[in-house]
């Protein structure tokens, strides 16, 4: 159950990172936001970057618990393929947040 929880969890961040980050780029503000679009940008990248080290914390973590289980082999495939997956966090945290360091300041 909870490898499915972690799969629905990686692919909605792999998806909705790169949504999030065009609107941002553009200079888009959450309405509930109090301060200007520069200060909204450095929190969103602060964001970025909690992603980043999410991803490969969780990417290291499953492939640790993958080959730590005696088993027939099936564990550690569904470890190493949401570890991946976890991996595809990082790496969209860190293409987002170098296009938010590369968009011109709104």
């Amino acid at each position: 159950m909870l490898e499915i929880i972690q799969i629905i969890c990686s692919i909605a961040l792999i998806i909705i990172t790169p949504i999030e980050t065009g609107k941002v780029v553009k200079g888009w503000v959450r309405p509930r936001f109090k301060g200007d679009p520069s200060t909204f940008r450095a929190s969103f990248r602060k964001q970025l970057t909690v992603f980043i080290w999410l991803g490969a914390v969780f990417f290291v973590l499953q492939l640790l618990l993958g080959f730590m289980d005696p088993g027939d082999g099936t564990n550690l495939v569904v470890k190493v393929v949401i570890g991946l997956l976890w991996a595809g966090v990082g790496i969209t945290g860190f293409v987002s947040r170098r296009r938010i360091d590369q968009a011109p300041a709104t």
